[in-house]
């Protein structure tokens, strides 16, 4: 529209086909209040259709998404909630008879760091499952350590090791649930802290794989094309998709 929200998104398909098509309306903020969804079959029939409708608090804060089936009925609802500095604590999600199907929770620190994640998921028998995440952070609040729970079992460990002085991460060691190392990957980055190679060795030392990033630079110094490589642990190198961007500039 004329402020620059989505209001249309169709795609198609390679043979020139509809596959589906995306209509939104907006509140006075801009914010998305209405999304509809339609979905074309192969031979161009109605496949899927549904409707969302978005509802915000005074701080333009998403609260509450309702998903609607083509005749109306509900199909779920999700709830959102939020810290009084404005960070998501809790995200639920209810099928059409308000049964809760899943829930996360989020923790955070003084400085709103992410401490602590917990995901519940209704499974067969009703039953819930539980999987928590806990984070560690330095005093520049890079993020030191990730751990996973499955009902309060750890399942893996994280450990990002080291960062340079711009607070890129060059080093990051990832360990089973013993402590035990599993492989580490190190990052390389060019003078303008753009990421330039990952790669990936086990704790034998062993080589796994290595992603290498070449670019190429307008006048302004803003990329315009970027080259993947990887090369896996036979040093067999392949290139991957390549991206091309044109940066218009005005006075």
């Amino acid at each position: 529209n004329k402020k620059g929200s989505l209001i249309e998104h169709v795609r198609y398909k390679s043979g020139g086909e509809l596959d589906c098509k995306e209509t939104y309306s907006h509140n006075k903020k801009e914010n998305k209040k209405e999304k509809k969804h339609i979905r074309y079959a192969s031979d161009g029939s109605l496949y899927v259709k549904y409707s969302e409708i978005y509802k915000y608090d005074k701080k333009a804060n998403l609260i509450e998404l309702i998903r609607y089936k083509s005749g109306g009925a509900l199909y779920w609802k999700e709830t959102y909630r939020y810290n009084k500095k404005g960070s998501l604590i809790e995200q639920a999600r209810y099928d059409s008879n308000g049964s809760i199907q899943q829930k996360q929770t989020k923790k955070y620190d003084d400085k709103e760091n992410l401490i602590s994640k917990t995901d519940y998921s209704r499974i067969r028998n009703s039953k819930i499952k539980k999987q928590k995440t806990i984070y560690k952070y330095d005093g520049k609040g890079n993020k030191l350590e990730r751990v996973f729970y499955m009902s309060d079992k750890p399942l893996r460990r994280e450990y990002n090791k080291n960062f340079d002085d711009k607070g890129n991460l060059t080093e990051k060691d990832n360990f089973d649930i013993y402590w035990c190392l599993e492989w580490k990957d190190t990052y390389k980055y060019n003078e303008k802290g753009i990421l330039i190679e990952w790669a990936r060795i086990d704790s034998d030392g062993n080589f796994h794989f290595k992603y290498t990033l070449n670019y190429v630079y307008d006048s302004k110094g803003n990329w315009i094309k970027k080259s993947p490589f990887y090369m896996d642990h036979n040093g067999f190198v392949k290139k991957t998709e390549m991206t091309k961007r044109k940066i218009e500039y005005h006075d």
